[in-house]
Parts: structure tokens; C-alpha cells; sequence
């Protein structure tokens, strides 16, 4: 078996986007990232949803998606320097965010997603706990 992840990553990135001049950098920690399929699908589409959501709203230059692993868990980051949007409209903007759909995909595969935002960008991460890996 191989770590299809790392690649999903970073060919998500090489595809060119006309008018694009968002700088997209992924970031691959050390580890097999060897996880149950269901379990990369449900990071995959975070980063997918994450990246569209930095795309289309946050007018951000830069965004950093980074993938680590530790023996416990594997930890999928997607942080932007755009404006970001206050907590107190985060339920809506949330919503239009796809954030619940994102929440609910990582919840099913036992992990967790976190999504803090301010008027220094936003940051998507999520992590899920590594489990025994059924081949």
C-alpha cells in the first residue's frame, strides 16, 4: 500500500486556474500518511472546499496547506492571509462556506474540524485520529 494523499495534495495545486495569482504552497511532514480511504477522501475534500472557499472569498495572496502526522493522528491544515470574517458572523458565513458539509465529512471518519478566522485570514483544520488501518 502507498500514501495516496501527499499526491491528491499536491496535484490539487498543480492544476493552473486561469487569472489566478493566488500563491499556494503545500507542505508534506515526514510520515506514510497510509489512512483508510474513507478517511483520505473526507481530508481530501477539506483541502478541495478550503482552497475554493480561499479562492472565491477571501482575496488572500498566499495560502499554506500543510499535512502532518504523529502516531495519534493526522492533522490537515489549509491556512489563507485574506480578510478572514468575524465570529459573530461566522454561523452565516459558515454556511455559505460549506464549513457544516466539511464538518460533518471529518465527524463521520472520527475526527474534528476546526475553523478559526479574524481580519488576518482564516485557518481549516482538520484532524482525525489514527485508528488500526484496515487494508
Amino acid at each position: 500500500s502507498y500514501a495516496r494523499l501527499p499526491l491528491a495534495l499536491r496535484a490539487l495545486v498543480e492544476q493552473p486556474i486561469d487569472d489566478d495569482d493566488l500563491e499556494v504552497d503545500v507542505q508534506i511532514g515526514t510520515g506514510g500518511y497510509d489512512l483508510p480511504l474513507m478517511q483520505e477522501a473526507a481530508l481530501l475534500r477539506v483541502a478541495q472546499s478550503a482552497l475554493w472557499n480561499v479562492r472565491e472569498h477571501a482575496g488572500a495572496n498566499h495560502v499554506v496547506i500543510r499535512l502532518e502526522e504523529s502516531p495519534e493522528v493526522i492533522t490537515l491544515e489549509v491556512a489563507d492571509d485574506g480578510h478572514g470574517f468575524l465570529n459573530e458572523q461566522s454561523a452565516e458565513v459558515g454556511r455559505g462556506l460549506g464549513i457544516p458539509t466539511m464538518t460533518a465529512r471529518v465527524e463521520a471518519v472520527g475526527g474534528r474540524l476546526i475553523v478559526t478566522s479574524s481580519g488576518e485570514g482564516t485557518t481549516v483544520t482538520a484532524r482525525i485520529p489514527r485508528g488500526e488501518v484496515s487494508q
